[in-house]
């Protein structure tokens, strides 16, 4: 399931890497925020992003499900309707590749072989 720590993993000498959606990249706050916080970036060359498919993902329904053709009063709107899609996402959305189940049930699933 997508939560929080979904963009965040750890890589081998334990540094923080940040899975981006390729059109943050350029973003100067991102690369601030990441020079500041001794974080890697994940990402490949572009046209290539096998090595962040699930967040690639993730972000392509996010932006055109949610936000696309929508306008924000203040960050707090923005931050208020992607909590509510990631929420959609995880526990109402099915998705075709679990068997058209939603990620909630194919935990859920998993959890009971386990």
């Amino acid at each position: 399931m997508l939560n929080k720590s979904s963009f965040v993993e750890i890589s081998k000498n334990n540094k923080p890497v940040v899975l981006f959606d390729s059109g943050n990249i350029a973003s100067k706050t991102i690369a601030k925020m990441q020079n500041n916080n001794n974080i890697a970036q994940s990402i490949s060359r572009k046209g290539n992003c096998w090595d962040n498919v699930v967040i690639e993902c993730f972000f392509r329904s996010l932006k055109t499900e949610r936000l696309n053709y929508q306008s924000f009063a203040n960050h707090y709107e923005v931050v208020q309707n992607v909590e509510s899609y990631i929420y959609f996402y995880n526990y109402k959305r099915i998705h075709s590749a679990i068997g058209y189940m939603t990620p909630a049930q194919k935990m859920a699933e998993l959890e009971k072989v386990a």
